[in-house]
Formats: C-alpha cells, structure tokens, sequence
C-alpha cells in the first residue's frame, strides 16, 4: 500500500469532516420540542436539502439512503483502492443481495428496499432465480447466493439466509482488509467481527438456540477464536463476558453486561458493543494521510446518518429526549 497516493484524497476528506454534525448540533437535534424545530435545526447543516421531505418518512428515508450512496460513489471515484470503501459499501452490497433472494422467496417486488451503490445487476440476478430456481451465470457471491437459498429451503427460516449472507460479508471485508494491508483498518474489521460474534451469541442464549445453530454461523477473521463462543455457550451471560478480559473489547462489553444485569435488557450490551466502534472509528483523525483517513471519514458519516434517522423515528413517535439518547447511545466526534 503505498500511503503517498492519499495525501490529495486526505487532504479533501479533511474538508469534508468539516461538515459533519458534532455533538451540540447532535444534542440540538435531540432536545428539539417537536418535529418542526428538529426541521429547523437540521436546516442549519448539510442536510438542509432534505428537510422537506421529513413529512414522509419512506421518502426520507430514501434521501438518507441516498446521501450514503453518493458518499460511497465519490469515494470510489476517488481512491485507487477500491478495497477501503468496498469493506465499508459490503454491508449495503449484502443488503441488497438478500433483499433480491427474499424477493425471490416471496414473489414480491421489494426493489425499493435495494441502495444503488455500485453497479451489481440485482434485477439481473433476480431474473437468474425466478428462470432458474438458482443461480445459472457467474454472478459476483454466487457460491453464497445458492448456499442462503439451500439453508432456507431446508429451514424455512429467513434468519439462517440472513446468516448465511452476514458469514459471507464479514468474511470478504477481511480479506478486502488483508489486501489493502493497513493495520488500522484491519484491526477495525476484526473487531467489528467480534461484536457480530458477541452479540449474535448472546442473542443466541437468551432465545435458547442449541449450540452448534450459534457455532454454525460465528464468522471468522475476528481477534477472539471463533472457537470460543461454543467452548463457553453454557456459561452465564456475565460469565461468558468475564472469559474475555485479554481482549480490547472487554471493558465496554463489562459496562454493557453491568447495565443488563440490573433491567435485564441486552440493548445495553448491543449499545455498548456500537459506542465501542465508534471510537475506534476515531483513530483515523490521528493519521495525515493514508486509507484510515478516507475509512474512518466514511464511518462517521454512516454513524451520523444513523442517529438522524433513529431521532427523527423518535419524534415521529413522539418519545422525550431522554428516551431518544436511550436509542442513539454515546455520541461520539
């Protein structure tokens, strides 16, 4: 990875992470009284073009989709490494690759659930399946395209084909991150595996699921042995935290177990796991130039479209400011 070829792509990032939101306008959106004055607040920022759309939430909701479809775009244009935005991109990839397989599994139009990113043929793959009843062309994923379909063919459960999907992305974004070979970025993804595992095991105990339904889908690649959630599945929850004190992760994961064990809500682990990779996501201002500029740059930006849209549900619903914070976690810039 030769980093002189980022110092102009740095460069304009850094005028970027000007705009966005901090924490007092963030604070702002929260502590607004009422629909109209969030409008009026969010008027102030870059967001000013959408405001007028928040009377209709799909509607809205697709504009926020869009903003991170543009940033994404820009950035491929940008870089001469795909890799640092297609680790990032996978996940809204994914999302429309399982969204074409349940539309599939359904026979129902969902194409207005897809995000245009890049230039995958999804109406493509789509036709493929309902000719076919499985992939017949080299699409990109086609091996994990047919295994979701075969998993939920034999379960009739969605979650196995979502799991089946998530496997497959957490394991492109760490060979994607092998190939760009910066340590920052690397060490972000393995830690973003490791809260998947975490908390999909957790998840797992609370619903009861056998041991080897959660050891069957731990993704690999992240700093915990995969291994390790099954040796420990019949521990306690606080336990099974307790047995991770050598990793990075364990001190929020201690804070989250901390606040679970007085209300019984796991949100708090989930809560805590997300604030943990928000800082992490931090570690990219330190650098004057490299990929983990454009990378921590882009998590960010995903971070701040995400609180928008969980404090404009909240005031759609009409919740206080104090149950909107529950919602949006600790606010990090």
């Amino acid at each position: 990875m030769d980093r002189e070829k980022y110092i102009q792509t740095s460069v304009t990032t850094r005028v970027y992470e000007k705009y966005l939101l901090d924490k007092q306008t963030i604070n702002r959106l929260i502590d607004s009284q009422s629909l109209e004055e969030f409008s009026r607040v969010l008027a102030e920022t870059s967001y000013s073009d959408i405001v007028d759309l928040i009377a209709s939430r799909k509607e809205f909701d697709r504009a926020l989709d869009s903003k991170l479809a543009d940033m994404y775009k820009k950035y491929y244009k940008l870089t001469n490494d795909p890799e640092v935005v297609e680790i990032l991109a996978s996940k809204y990839i994914f999302h429309n690759l399982k969204t074409v397989l349940k539309s599939y599994i359904t026979k129902e139009d969902l194409t207005h659930l897809l995000i245009p990113i890049t230039k995958y043929d999804y109406a493509g793959l789509y036709k493929d399946l309902k000719d076919n009843g499985r992939t017949t062309k080299q699409w990109l994923f086609k091996e994990a395209i047919d295994r979701a379909l075969n998993e939920y063919e034999e379960s009739k459960d969605p979650q196995r084909l979502d799991m089946t999907m998530d496997t497959t992305q957490n394991e492109y974004m760490v060979a994607l991150a092998e190939k760009l070979d910066a340590p920052l970025i690397t060490e972000h993804v393995r830690n973003y595996i490791d809260v998947q595992n975490i908390n999909m095991t957790i998840r797992g105990k609370r619903q009861n699921h056998r041991v080897n339904c959660v050891a069957d889908f731990i993704i690999r690649g992240g700093n915990i042995p995969h291994d390790l959630y099954a040796g420990y599945y019949f521990l306690s929850i606080e336990e099974l935290v307790e047995k991770l004190t050598r990793y990075d992760i364990y001190p929020s994961l201690k804070e989250g177990i901390e606040l679970t064990l007085k209300d019984n809500r796991l949100l708090h682990i989930r809560e805590a796991t997300v604030n943990y990779l928000d800082k992490l996501a931090l570690r990219g201002k330190t650098v004057t130039y490299g990929p983990e500029v454009l990378f921590s740059y882009m998590l960010r930006k995903e971070r701040e479209v995400q609180l928008i849209r969980t404090i404009v549900i909240g005031k759609i619903n009409n919740l206080s400011p104090e149950e909107i914070r529950e919602r949006t976690g600790e606010l990090i810039a």
